[in-house]
C-alpha cells in the first residue's frame, strides 16, 4: 500500500494508518498479507474484502459515512476490528484456495471445533475443557480431540496432502491457535 500523495480527507489517512496497522499485526502472526491493496471510498460505503480467484492479490475496501461539523467525511468502517475482520476474509480465502478440498475440509473442521467449545463452556456456565466429546467416555474414545494439546500444533509438522489424515487432523493446528490466543499465550 502507499500513501497518498495528493491533499485527501482525513478519513482517507485514517483507513491506510489503521489498515497498516491491522496488516502488521497478520505479518506478526506470519501470515501471508504482503498482497493487500487498501482502498478507500470517501463516497460511503461498508467494508468488504475481495481476493482475485488465484490469489494473486487481494483487496479491502473501507467506506467513509456522515459529514463532521466542518464537513469533511468521517470514517466509521477504518475501525481496527473492523479492519482486521476485512483482513480475516482475505486469509481465510488464501488458506481455502492454496490447499484445495483437503484444506478446505480441514478449515471446516477447526471452525467447528471452536465454536462447539465456546458453545459447550456457555452452556457450563464459563468453563472450557478444550477436549472434543469428553462427556462421555464412549465418545471421548472416538473423537476425543484436545484443542490444548492437538496431534500438529503447527501446519509446518506435516504434510497437508497426506491422504492418511483426517480433515480433524489437518485442522488440529488451527484449533490448537484458539486456545492458546484464548488462554491468553499469542506464541
Amino acid at each position: 500500500n502507499e500513501w497518498p500523495t495528493t491533499a485527501a480527507p482525513p478519513s482517507v489517512y485514517h483507513a491506510f494508518l489503521t489498515s497498516e496497522s491491522a496488516i502488521q499485526t497478520y505479518r506478526n502472526l506470519g501470515m501471508e498479507v504482503e498482497k493487500i491493496k487498501v482502498a478507500a471510498n470517501c463516497s460511503g460505503g461498508r467494508a468488504l474484502a475481495q481476493s482475485r480467484p488465484d490469489a494473486s492479490e487481494s483487496y479491502i475496501y473501507l467506506g467513509t459515512s456522515n459529514t463532521s461539523s466542518n464537513g469533511d467525511p468521517i470514517n466509521t468502517m477504518a475501525v481496527f476490528d473492523n479492519v482486521a475482520h476485512e483482513i480475516g476474509h482475505v486469509v481465510v480465502n488464501n488458506i481455502f484456495r492454496s490447499g484445495g478440498p483437503r484444506r478446505a475440509g480441514a478449515v471446516h473442521e477447526a471452525i467447528a471445533d471452536m465454536l462447539g467449545t465456546y458453545a459447550e463452556s456457555d452452556f457450563q456456565g464459563g468453563t472450557v475443557d478444550w477436549v472434543i466429546g469428553d462427556d462421555h467416555y464412549q465418545t471421548e474414545r472416538i473423537v476425543g480431540r484436545d484443542l490444548a494439546n492437538p496431534l500438529f500444533s503447527c501446519f509446518d509438522d506435516f504434510d497437508s496432502n497426506n491422504l492418511d489424515l483426517t480433515n480433524h487432523e489437518r485442522g488440529s493446528p488451527m484449533g490448537f491457535w484458539f486456545q492458546q490466543i484464548t488462554e491468553g499465550n499469542s506464541s
